[in-house]
């Protein structure tokens, strides 16, 4: 395959990811959000943290996306074992696992203030969880295999 095929297929892909995410929580998080304090007004006081926890994981899935636009710039100029790739894969699984852990702050907000948080929010939350922790337990063996190309790489460099 060539370069400029794989280089418009990468970065589509990360412009893909950043629409998509936008739409999810810039447009469809917050309307979701209007519809229930519509819904069950006497939950209001619950938007704002609401939106704001949308947003810490937003926060999250963007740097995620920016350490991997960083990986796929590198490897695009033919740097696709080495040391940077394989810390900055490391970080994108520290910041999914971080997303993942976060995801039961809510059902233990709901539980704190005992409210009903419903199927809906545990069946989220659940999704949540478990695709950031399948998301960094991929991540984290990725970074080992790069590390470990990257000193096999080096060591065959200098017995040339």
């Amino acid at each position: 395959m060539k370069k400029t095929a794989i280089r418009l297929m990468l970065y589509g892909a990360m412009a893909l990811f950043a629409l998509l995410g936008a739409a999810v929580f810039f447009w469809f998080a917050p309307m979701m959000a209007q519809e229930c304090l519509c819904m069950y007004p006497e939950l209001a006081w619950m938007y704002a943290p609401g939106l704001a926890f949308c947003g810490w994981i937003a926060l999250l899935c963007y740097g995620m996306l920016f350490l991997f636009a960083n990986v796929a710039h590198r490897v695009l100029w033919g740097e696709s074992f080495c040391r940077e790739n394989a810390r900055a894969f490391r970080r994108m699984g520290a910041l999914a696992l971080l997303a993942a852990l976060s995801m039961p702050v809510v059902l233990l907000f709901f539980g704190a203030v005992n409210v009903d948080s419903g199927p809906g929010v545990l069946l989220l939350t659940a999704a949540g969880f478990v695709g950031f922790l399948a998301v960094a337990l991929l991540l984290f063996p990725l970074a080992e295999l790069v590390d470990q190309a990257a000193r096999i790489q080096d060591e065959n460099a200098l017995t040339i």
